[in-house]
C-alpha cells in the first residue's frame, strides 16, 4: 500500500511538471506566432519582390511586392516557371544567370526585362542566391527583383545633359580652358584654339604659362593662392601670347570644379576686352547652370487629416525640407486643402494612395511619376502610413539627384571599363613594394598572362638590366618622397617579346598623410615608340629633300611673312635664313614686284593652288621663275599659310627660239598699227586682232605682251581652228580626273596656265557656240569650272583674240555670239597684209633668215643677193608673212650650204620655165660642164617637187635609183633625208 501511495505521489508530481511545461510551451507558441506575423509583415510589405524558386525554375512562393511588380495575384504565379514572365529576348540571359547561381551558391546579379500582366514590360534588376539544405538533398533559389525602369530613364537624362554640356563647352562663342592645381592646361575649347592659333596637341598637358607674358605669369602665381582658397575669382586681366607672337588682353573669370580624372580644376572663361559685356553675360549664365547642376535636395515629411471620409485632406504640418522641395511656405498652406495646395496630386496616383491607406490602414510604398508642372516635380520615393490618430503621414525624398548620380556613376564606370577594353592600358594597385597587389584584365592582356600566371610572374626579372635599374631607383625615390610615379620601360611577355610600357601612378595617403598604397595605369606605348622612330626618319628625309633641293622652297604664315626657307633660297638672295624669315614679299622684291606676289599669295590663302611663270628682281637682276604655290592646312583643314616652290628658268627662257620682233618698220601701215599696239600694251583690256591669215597677228600679240605690265608672266597661244571640237573645252579650261573617257588625271587648261600673263586665242571665230558661251561667262566673272569639276577657278590672265574672219558678218549669220563679239571688240587692231607694207620685206627677210639659221644650226646667216631681194619685193604674197617664211625656208634647204637662190612660186595655172647659164669651157672639160648642168637639173626638180624624190625622178624621166646616185655624187643628200 505504501508503495502504491509513493507511485501516486510521483505521478502527481510528474503531472505538475507537465502542466508547467505546457504553460511554457503555450508561451513560446505565442511568441513564435508574434515573430512569424512580424516576419510576414516585413516579407509582404517590403518595397522589392521576393521569389522562391525550385532548381527547375518553378515559383514556390512570392511576396506581395512581387505580385505587384508582375500585376498578377499570388495564386496565378505559384507553380509557374519564372522564365514565363521574362521577355523572350532576355530568357537566355536569365537562364545562364539562374544556372550560375546554382553552380556557385553565391549571389549573382543581372539586368533583364520582365512582362507585366498589364502595362507591358519593365526593366528589372535581379539578385539570385541558391541555398542547400544541410543534408545536401535539395537546393532552392531565392530571387530578389527590383524595378530598374526609373534608372534607365534617368540614365538617358544624364547622357543628354552631358552631351549638352559638352556641346556648350566645345561650341561656346567665348574662349574657355581648364587648368589643374599645378597650372597645367587640361582642356581648351574650339574658340580658344581658333583665337590663339594653336593645335590642341601643342597645349594640352603643358603649363598655362607657355601662352602668358612674364608679367601675367607673376600675377597668375599670386592670384592662384587666393583662387584655390576661395574657389572662385573674377575679372582678372592677363596678357596672353598667341602662336604667331601677337599679344591679346583678356579678362579671366574662373571657378573651381571637380573633374573625375584631374581632381579639382579651374574652369576659366577668357573674354576679349572688346567684348566684355558679352563675356560677362556668358559667365553669368555659366554660373547659373553650375548652381543648378550641384543643388542638393533633402527628404520631406508631411502630415494630413482626412476630410469628409477622405474626399480631401488638410495639411496639418510639414518640415523645412518639404518647403524647399515643394516650393511652399508653412504660413500659406497649413490647414489648407491638399487638392488646392497641389493641383496635380490627382493626376499621377498619389491622392488615391492617401485615400487607400486611410481606409485600409495598410502602409504603402509609392514611387511617384514624373510630374511636369506645379510643385510636384521630379522623382520621389514615397512611404505612406496611417497613424493611430487617424492621421496620414508621408515620408518622401527627392530621388532625382541620387538616381541621376547613380546612373552617371554607372555610366562612368562602364565608360572607363569600355575605354580600358578599347585602348592598351592596365590599371594596378601596389603596396610599398614594387609588386602589384591588383592588376586589371587589360593589364594581363598587355603582358599576355592569366591572373594565375601573374601571381608567379617575376616583374622585375622581365625588364632589361638597364631598365630594371632605372625603374627600381625611381620607385625607391617616389616611395620616399611621394612624388608622382612616371616612367617608361621595356617588359618581356611570356612569348619573349619586348613591349614599351608607360607606367604612371599616384600615392594614396591616410588621414595622417602616410602613403598606404599606389594607384596607377600602364599604357602600351610600343606603337608610339615605333611611330616616333618613323616620324624622326620621315623628318630626316623631309629635311634632306628640303635642304638639298636646288629649287627654292619656302613657307609663309597667314600674314604672308616667311617662316621657313631652304638653303637654295638663302643662296639666291645671298642672305642667311635668319634675315629672310619674318620678312614680307615687299621686303624681298620691292614694292611693285612684292605687290604682284602678294596678290597671288592672297588667292592661295583663299584656297586656290596657283602655278605660273613670273619675273621679279633679285638683288637688281631680273630673274624668271616657274612658281607653284599651294595652301598650307592644319589637321582640321584650316588654311594657316602657304607653301611655295620656285624654279629659276631664266636660262631656259633665254634659250627659247628667237621670235620675230617688230622693230622700227619702214611702212606707214605698220607705223599706224604699232602705234595702236603700244596703246594696247599700256592697258590691260581685251584686244581683238584682225587681218588676213599669215599676216603676223600672233607675232603682234606677243609684241603687245612683251611691252605690257604682264611681260614677266607667261604667254600662251592656241589656234582654235586646230583643236578638235570635242577637246576644245578641255584644252582651254582643263578637266578633272574621270571627267570623260581617257581623262586619267587632272589637267590644267591654257587659261589656268596663263595665270599672271597673256593668252592668245588665234582664229577665235572657229570656236563652237557652246564654247563661245563658256568663254563669255569667263570674261564676265573671271572664273570658270574645269570639265567635270565642282570648284570655281579664278584666273588673272589677259585675253587677246585674233581672227581672219569678219566677226560682225559671222554674228549676222548666226555663227558667232553677238554678246561675245561686243565683249571682245573692246580695242580692235587691224594688221595690214604684207603686200600693203612691202617696205618691211627686207627687215622681215633678215629676221626670218636669222631665226632659220638658228633653228637649222647653221654656222652663218645667209643673205639673199639683190636680184633675189628684188624678186621678193615684186611678189604679191597672198600668204603674207607665213608664205614669206616658207619661201625662205625652202630656199635655204635647197641651197645645200651654197649661195641662197630664192625661187618664188608661180601663180596658179602658169607653167614655170627654167634656164641655166653655162660658160664656155676655159679650163674645164666637157665632163665638168655636163656635171654642172646635171646638178642644176636635179636641184630644180627637187625644188619643184618640194623635195619629194619620186616626183623629181618623174620630172627628169629617170629612175629613182639614178636620182639617188646623182644626189650622192653631187652632195645633194641632206642628213635628214639619209
Amino acid at each position: 500500500m505504501k508503495a502504491l501511495r509513493q507511485q501516486v505521489e510521483s505521478l502527481l508530481g510528474r503531472i505538475e511538471e507537465l502542466q508547467s511545461a505546457n504553460v511554457q510551451l503555450r508561451q513560446a507558441n505565442l511568441e513564435l506566432t508574434d515573430s512569424r506575423d512580424k516576419y510576414l509583415d516585413l516579407y509582404d510589405f517590403a518595397p522589392i519582390g521576393y521569389f522562391l524558386l525550385e532548381p527547375d525554375g518553378i515559383i514556390l512562393d512570392v511576396n506581395l511586392a512581387g505580385t505587384n511588380l508582375l500585376a498578377m495575384p499570388k495564386w496565378s504565379l505559384i507553380r509557374k516557371p519564372f522564365a514565363l514572365f521574362v521577355l523572350e529576348e532576355d530568357r537566355e540571359i536569365f537562364e545562364a544567370h539562374f544556372r550560375l547561381a546554382f553552380e556557385t551558391l553565391a549571389v549573382q546579379e543581372c539586368e533583364i526585362r520582365l512582362v507585366r500582366a498589364i502595362a507591358g514590360t519593365f526593366h528589372a534588376h535581379v539578385e539570385s542566391r541558391a541555398v542547400q539544405y544541410e543534408n545536401g538533398a535539395k537546393k532552392l533559389c531565392r530571387i530578389v527583383v527590383s524595378d530598374a525602369s526609373k534608372l534607365q530613364r534617368a540614365a538617358e537624362t544624364i547622357v543628354e545633359n552631358e552631351k549638352r554640356f559638352r556641346q556648350v563647352y566645345d561650341n561656346a562663342p567665348v574662349m574657355m580652358h581648364s587648368i589643374d592645381r599645378h597650372g597645367i592646361l587640361r582642356n581648351v575649347n574650339k574658340k580658344w584654339l581658333t583665337e590663339m592659333g594653336y593645335e590642341r596637341s601643342e597645349v594640352i598637358g603643358k603649363s598655362v604659362e607657355l601662352v602668358m607674358t612674364p608679367d601675367a605669369r607673376v600675377a597668375l602665381a599670386r592670384n592662384l593662392y587666393q583662387f584655390w582658397d576661395s574657389g572662385r575669382i573674377s575679372d582678372l586681366e592677363y596678357q596672353y601670347i598667341k602662336k604667331d607672337g601677337s599679344i591679346i588682353d583678356v579678362l579671366l573669370d574662373s571657378v573651381a570644379v571637380y573633374d573625375a580624372v584631374w581632381g579639382q580644376v579651374s574652369l576659366s572663361v577668357m573674354r576679349n576686352v572688346t567684348y566684355r559685356k558679352q563675356a560677362e553675360e556668358s559667365l553669368r549664365q555659366s554660373e547659373a547652370r553650375y548652381r543648378a547642376l550641384f543643388e542638393n535636395i533633402s527628404n520631406g515629411v508631411a502630415i494630413y487629416r482626412a476630410v469628409n471620409e477622405a474626399e480631401d485632406f488638410v495639411l496639418l504640418d510639414f518640415n523645412r525640407a518639404a518647403e524647399r522641395i515643394d516650393h511652399i511656405s508653412r504660413e500659406d498652406l497649413l490647414g489648407k486643402s491638399v487638392i488646392k495646395a497641389f493641383p496635380g496630386i490627382k493626376d499621377f496616383g498619389l491622392f488615391e494612395v492617401l485615400q487607400r491607406v486611410w481606409r485600409t490602414g495598410q502602409p504603402e510604398h509609392f514611387p511617384t511619376k514624373l510630374y511636369k508642372e506645379g510643385r510636384l516635380g521630379g522623382w520621389r520615393e514615397n512611404f505612406v502610413y496611417k497613424l493611430p490618430t487617424q492621421e496620414i503621414v508621408t515620408v518622401y525624398s527627392d530621388e532625382t539627384d541620387r538616381k541621376l548620380a547613380e546612373e552617371a556613376l554607372r555610366q562612368s564606370e562602364e565608360r572607363y571599363r569600355s575605354i580600358g577594353e578599347l585602348i592598351p592600358y592596365g590599371a594596378w594597385v601596389a603596396g610599398s613594394d614594387p609588386g602589384a597587389t591588383y592588376v586589371s584584365q587589360s593589364f594581363l592582356d598587355m603582358v599576355g598572362l592569366t591572373l594565375e600566371e601573374y601571381k608567379t610572374f617575376g616583374w622585375i626579372d622581365r625588364l632589361p638590366s638597364e631598365d630594371a635599374h632605372k625603374t627600381m631607383s625611381l620607385w625607391k625615390h617616389c616611395a620616399q618622397t611621394g612624388d608622382m610615379w612616371d616612367v617608361e620601360y621595356r617588359i618581356r611577355d611570356r612569348h619573349g617579346r619586348y613591349r614599351w610600357i608607360l607606367s604612371r601612378g599616384i600615392p594614396i595617403r591616410n588621414d595622417r598623410g602616410d602613403i598606404v598604397s599606389w594607384v596607377g595605369i600602364n599604357l602600351d606605348i610600343s606603337d608610339r615608340k615605333r611611330s616616333e622612330h618613323e616620324l624622326r626618319t620621315s623628318e630626316e628625309r623631309f629635311r634632306a629633300i628640303f635642304e638639298g633641293a636646288r629649287d627654292c622652297i619656302y613657307i609663309q604664315d597667314r600674314s604672308l611673312r616667311y617662316t621657313h626657307v631652304n638653303p637654295a633660297m638663302e643662296k639666291l638672295f645671298g642672305l642667311p635664313a635668319s634675315q629672310i624669315i619674318g620678312r614680307s614679299p615687299e621686303d624681298l622684291y620691292g614694292e611693285e614686284a612684292g605687290r604682284r606676289v602678294r596678290e597671288v599669295d592672297l588667292r592661295v590663302l583663299a584656297g586656290e593652288s596657283v602655278e605660273e611663270e613670273h619675273t621679279r628682281p633679285i638683288n637688281g637682276v631680273e630673274i624668271t621663275f616657274h612658281d607653284i604655290r599651294v595652301p598650307l592646312r592644319n589637321s582640321e583643314g584650316v588654311i594657316i599659310g602657304t607653301c611655295g616652290f620656285a624654279r629659276n628658268i631664266t636660262e631656259r627662257k633665254k634659250a627659247e627660239p628667237h621670235r620675230i620682233a617688230f622693230r622700227e618698220c619702214a611702212s606707214e601701215a605698220m607705223h599706224a598699227t604699232l602705234a595702236q599696239a603700244r596703246y594696247a600694251a599700256a592697258k590691260d583690256s581685251i584686244v581683238l586682232l584682225q587681218g588676213e591669215s599669215g599676216s603676223g597677228k600672233d607675232y603682234l600679240a606677243r609684241w603687245i605682251h612683251d611691252r605690257s605690265r604682264r611681260a614677266d608672266g607667261p604667254f600662251f597661244a592656241v589656234n582654235c581652228a586646230a583643236i578638235p571640237h570635242d577637246l576644245a573645252e578641255s584644252e582651254l579650261f582643263g578637266h578633272e580626273r574621270g571627267a570623260f573617257t581617257g581623262a586619267l588625271g587632272r589637267k590644267r587648261g591654257l587659261l589656268e596656265l596663263a595665270e599672271g600673263g597673256t593668252l592668245l586665242l588665234n582664229e577665235i571665230g572657229e570656236l563652237s557656240l557652246a564654247l563661245q558661251s563658256k568663254l563669255l561667262a569667263f570674261l564676265d566673272t573671271r572664273s570658270f569650272l574645269r570639265v567635270g569639276g565642282e570648284k570655281q577657278i579664278r584666273v588673272n590672265a589677259r585675253l587677246i583674240a585674233a581672227t581672219h574672219r569678219d566677226l560682225e558678218g559671222e554674228v549676222g549669220k548666226g555663227r558667232f555670239l553677238e554678246a561675245l563679239f561686243y565683249r571682245l571688240n573692246v580695242f580692235s587692231i587691224s594688221v595690214p597684209p604684207l603686200r600693203e607694207r612691202r617696205e618691211d620685206i627686207p627687215l622681215l627677210v633678215e629676221e626670218i633668215l636669222s631665226q632659220l639659221s638658228s633653228e637649222m644650226q647653221l654656222s652663218y646667216i645667209p643673205k639673199p643677193d639683190q636680184e633675189s631681194l628684188d624678186a621678193l619685193l615684186s611678189y604679191h604674197w597672198p600668204g603674207n608673212v607665213r608664205e614669206l617664211r616658207n619661201v625662205l625656208e625652202r630656199s635655204l634647204m635647197l641651197s645645200g650650204g651654197g649661195r641662197l637662190n630664192v625661187v618664188l612660186p608661180l601663180a596658179p595655172g602658169i607653167r614655170e620655165s627654167w634656164s641655166h647659164r653655162v660658160l664656155f669651157p676655159d679650163e674645164r672639160s666637157l665632163h665638168d660642164v655636163t656635171d654642172e648642168v646635171i646638178r642644176s637639173l636635179c636641184e630644180e626638180a627637187l625644188r619643184r617637187s618640194n623635195g619629194v624624190r619620186n616626183g623629181a625622178a618623174r620630172m627628169l624621166r629617170i629612175s629613182r635609183d639614178s636620182l639617188y646616185r646623182y644626189m650622192k655624187r653631187f652632195g645633194l643628200e641632206r642628213e635628214d633625208e639619209s
